[in-house]
C-alpha cells in the first residue's frame, strides 16, 4: 500500500513540475503586448510563391487564440502568384481578424477605420 501511495505522489509531483515548466516557458515566449492606446499588428509581406503562408497565418492565429498575443493580422500582396493569392483570400474568408490588401493600399488600411476601430470592408477587398 505504501509503494502505491509513493507512485501516486510521484505522478502528482511530476505533473506539477511539468505544468510549472510549461507556464514559465509560455511566459518566456510570449510576444510583447500592446499598451493602453496602442495596437499590435502582424504584417506578412507575401511575394511570389508562398507555400508556407497558411502555416505562418495559422501560427499567428494560435498566438491570438491562446491569448499570447492580441494583434490584428495583415497579409500584403507584394506580387503574389495566383495560387498564393487564392490561399490568402481563403484564409481571410475563413478567419475573422485577417486583412488582405495590395501593397499600395496599406496606408489606406490604417487611415480608413471607423471611429470604433473597425476595418472598412472596401479597403480589404
Amino acid at each position: 500500500m505504501g509503494s502505491l501511495l509513493e507512485i501516486i505522489l510521484t505522478i502528482i509531483i511530476s505533473a506539477a513540475v511539468i505544468a510549472a515548466v510549461w507556464l514559465v516557458y509560455g511566459r518566456l515566449v510570449t510576444p510583447v503586448r500592446a499598451g493602453k492606446g496602442e495596437s499590435l499588428y502582424a504584417v506578412i509581406y507575401a511575394q511570389g510563391v508562398t507555400p508556407e503562408l497558411a502555416r505562418t497565418v495559422e501560427g499567428l492565429l494560435w498566438l491570438v487564440s491562446t491569448g499570447k498575443a492580441n494583434m490584428e493580422l495583415i497579409i500584403i500582396d507584394g506580387g503574389m502568384d495566383p495560387e498564393s493569392r487564392k490561399m490568402a483570400e481563403i484564409l481571410v474568408r475563413d478567419h475573422a481578424g485577417i486583412r488582405f490588401c495590395r501593397q499600395e493600399d496599406l496606408p489606406k488600411l490604417f487611415t480608413d477605420r471607423t471611429e470604433e476601430g473597425f476595418w472598412r470592408e472596401e479597403v480589404s477587398e
